[in-house]
């Protein structure tokens, strides 16, 4: 992680990918949208513990994945595509060239290879708002609130088994915490304006997550780029690190 990548000797690049270590990939279906897919992480335990495998949340996204093949520069997976298509309030749009400023007015060599895939950005309808709090206000339930309230409740039923005199001696804080989240739950949270669920339609790669007092709590990563040099391939290596040691949400600023 600390030995500077020439560029040019990046092809094709790879990034750390792969289980972690006793683990495996597993994918949950959310009650009631099956074609909602949860993932979570499976640990299994020595032969001698006689204990079944630890189920933990999974922030890893699918560089964990042994079935999803990683290529930086063709993107990930967009697991929220079908979402977004099937609300029918958006359209693809021409976006504009790319100007010397997005760049930073660097030139020659210092430029960064176009991708050879550049997706076409998505724009609302006429009188269409897409956030997920607009959705939430009126009454609408996404495949994103059932994805983040299906992760939420993955190995729930397990932590809370036992720990009902902890939660009776613990301060609650003000906290509602249901012993189950449904997508009910979700909705009404992000409508009073208590939570968020972070999902541009333009990120349709991304694993929805919900942030809010009432929800688990989330780890943000700043990955922080050199000010000396640096480059997209080791940018997307410090992301990969950030997650599979738990980030949530990762920020490059």
């Amino acid at each position: 992680m600390n030995k500077h990548l020439d560029p040019k000797s990046l092809e094709p690049f790879r990034v750390t990918t792969g289980p972690l270590p006793a683990s495996s990939k597993l994918y949950s279906a959310a009650p009631g949208f099956p074609d909602v897919l949860v993932p979570y992480r499976e640990i299994s335990v020595h032969p001698s513990a006689k204990e079944p495998p630890i189920r933990v949340y999974d922030t890893t996204g699918p560089y964990t994945d042994p079935a999803v093949a990683i290529d930086v520069h063709a993107g990930l997976p967009k697991v929220r595509a079908p979402w977004i298509a099937a609300r029918n309030d958006s359209a693809p749009y021409t976006g504009r060239n790319v100007k010397p400023e997005d760049n930073g007015h660097v030139t020659g060599d210092k430029l960064v290879t176009q991708f050879p895939h550049v997706p076409t950005p998505l724009r609302a309808l006429p009188g269409k708002r897409l956030t997920q709090y607009q959705y939430a206000k009126a009454g609408i339930i996404t495949a994103e609130m059932a994805y983040v309230a299906h992760r939420e409740n993955l190995c729930r039923e397990a932590m809370a088994e036992g720990a009902e005199a902890r939660r009776a001696d613990g301060e609650d804080y003000g906290a509602e915490i249901p012993a189950f989240i449904t997508p009910e739950f979700v909705r009404s949270e992000i409508a009073r304006g208590r939570a968020i669920i972070p999902a541009n339609i333009n990120h349709p790669e991304l694993e929805p997550v919900i942030i809010g007092r009432n929800f688990l709590v989330k780890i943000n990563a700043n990955i922080g780029n050199s000010a000396v040099t640096s480059s997209v391939e080791e940018e997307v290596e410090k992301l990969v690190w950030s997650i599979r040691w738990g980030a949530d949400t990762v920020m490059d600023l």
